[in-house]
């Protein structure tokens, strides 16, 4: 798993992975927890999201879902949670001007996870498959990987 200190990280960004990954540890409901977006593909800046998805057990899935506001209200001071009809993401913003988007997945849901580069943070039962990656030559040695084919057609399967 990613070394959150080798990234850059506001201190706000960092206490919030931080608890982000401590909540996903203690729910027996997630399977793995990933960091995307700018942060996966070195491009961060003063902007950036902190852009998250989750996989959760196929038997959890719903509850966790259904959770997602109390989940999200337990990582920080939280201001704004938008759904944009989305049935798997969620946009929050707290008062320490940390800014997130949450994609909730499951083993029989992964193709609700944007294909990309991803840093994982948390991976409970090996679905992640972890490999270096050239295409981001800003994060040399960063392990960043690929969603393993769980049982879907190569049509379905992100590629990285």
């Amino acid at each position: 798993m990613i070394d959150l200190t080798t990234l850059p990280l506001s201190l706000d960004h960092r206490q919030y992975l931080d608890r982000f990954v401590a909540a996903c540890a203690d729910d027996t409901r997630v399977i793995a927890a990933l960091l995307g977006g700018s942060y996966a593909k070195g491009t961060v800046d003063a902007h950036s999201a902190i852009d998250l998805s989750i996989i959760i057990t196929n038997a959890g899935y719903q509850a966790c879902y259904d959770e997602r506001a109390t989940f999200l209200g337990g990582l920080g001071d939280l201001l704004f949670l938008e759904y944009f009809n989305q049935p798997t993401i969620v946009f929050a913003i707290y008062a320490d001007g940390t800014e997130a988007e949450l994609t909730f997945a499951s083993p029989s849901r992964l193709d609700q996870i944007e294909c990309g580069p991803f840093l994982a943070l948390i991976d409970k039962q090996g679905i992640l498959i972890d490999h270096y990656r050239s295409a981001i030559p800003t994060r040399p040695g960063h392990a960043v990987g690929s969603i393993r084919n769980a049982g879907r057609s190569p049509a379905n399967t992100c590629s990285t």
